[in-house]
């Protein structure tokens, strides 16, 4: 990594957040899913996004843990690995952990079942222009590459309508699924459930990215300057009506793309 030439240097640009859907809004009823994202040196980000149970009490605290470990973990677990695939897939896996202990110990902490703070876990980590992703449940990864717009992790796929797996489950570790890019990434999308209906299509058994609503965000994010301004309008569109017709979920959206280090 020494001889990185920062001149040339690019870093993730990354915009978004979570935001209350109408029927929670409805039920005064708080925002169930969560955020965070983390930015560190030579073209490093780690995103997650979690979305927490209606059926459990805590799944809001849930969620908010879960995301939580994961940035508060990366820059140690990074530290200690070398920057190779096979390592990035370790460190996400182990970040993955991290946020299933954090869930137990504020269960301890809260004196609740660790039921009650299911939630949903994706975790992405970009490295210069490669990704790998660690899955449980529902949501969904979408990379954009020179060649368009790719699903490199799609919801789990369950017997039942809405049903899927928690990290809070029993067999959390058999059911985390991990995929990856080596090459070629230049943005990525990581979303909530609430969002699948706009940034995926169903496409026989499988899942395609949703060109029109992901392509013109990533056009969007590769022109914008600033990340603020940038997530308020990301925010707004997700709370608009044109996109809460088709979902009244909560929503949760990361943009990541990449840019020329401001130097």
């Amino acid at each position: 990594m020494d001889s990185v030439n920062v001149e040339n240097e690019r870093s993730y640009f990354i915009l978004g957040g979570s935001v209350v859907g109408p029927s929670h809004v409805q039920r005064s009823v708080p925002c169930q899913d969560a955020a965070a994202f983390e930015v560190l040196p030579f073209g490093l980000a780690v995103l997650a996004v979690a979305d927490g149970a209606g059926s459990a009490q805590c799944s809001d605290i849930g969620a908010q843990t879960a995301v939580k470990a994961v940035v508060d973990n990366l820059a140690s677990e990074m530290s200690q690995a070398s920057m190779s695939e096979a390592n990035l897939h370790a460190v996400v896996s182990v970040l993955a952990g991290r946020a299933r202990s954090a869930v137990e110990q504020k269960s301890q902490e809260l004196g609740c079942a660790l039921r009650d703070l299911a939630s949903t876990l994706v975790v992405a980590i970009l490295r210069e222009d490669s990704i790998v992703v660690a899955h449980i449940g529902d949501g969904g990864v979408v990379i954009k590459t020179a060649g368009g717009l790719n699903v490199i992790s799609p919801p789990e796929e369950s017997e039942y309508a809405n049903e899927t797996t928690f990290l809070t489950g029993e067999n959390w570790q058999k059911s985390l699924r991990l995929s990856s890019l080596a090459s070629g990434v230049q943005g990525a999308a990581v979303f909530t459930d609430g969002c699948q209906r706009a940034a995926l299509l169903r496409e026989g058994d499988g899942w395609i990215a949703g060109e029109r609503f992901l392509g013109e965000l990533f056009s969007y994010a590769d022109e914008i300057a600033d990340p603020q301004e940038g997530t308020q309008d990301l925010m707004g569109l997700l709370r608009s009506a044109k996109v809460c017709e088709n979902c009244d979920d909560d929503k949760t959206l990361l943009l990541a793309v990449r840019k020329l280090r401001a130097l």
